[in-house]
């Protein structure tokens, strides 16, 4: 899973954008932050919600995927008949 930001800082690397004193690419170089892309979508959820787009999104609550070795049982169709 990816780091996560407060909003405090979120607010900190897009006040200079929003002033036009750095791009998105700059700002993202400035405070160490791995993805300009992800700069982008801070400034474009703050701009079409305010803070609240800079509000984590909560987890869907789903249940955890089974693991990969789990194997459903064959069918009887399935199920090969070994003759000795």
């Amino acid at each position: 899973m990816g780091k996560h930001y407060a909003i405090k800082f979120k607010l900190q690397v897009l006040q200079p954008i929003l002033k036009e004193k750095m791009s998105i690419r700059e700002a993202a170089r400035f405070y160490n932050i791995s993805s300009g892309t992800l700069v982008g979508t801070w400034l474009r959820r703050f701009e079409k919600s305010d803070i609240k787009g800079l509000i984590p999104y909560k987890s869907s609550e789903r249940p955890p995927m089974k693991p990969k070795y789990a194997r459903m049982p064959l069918h009887q169709k399935q199920k090969k008949t070994i003759y000795v």
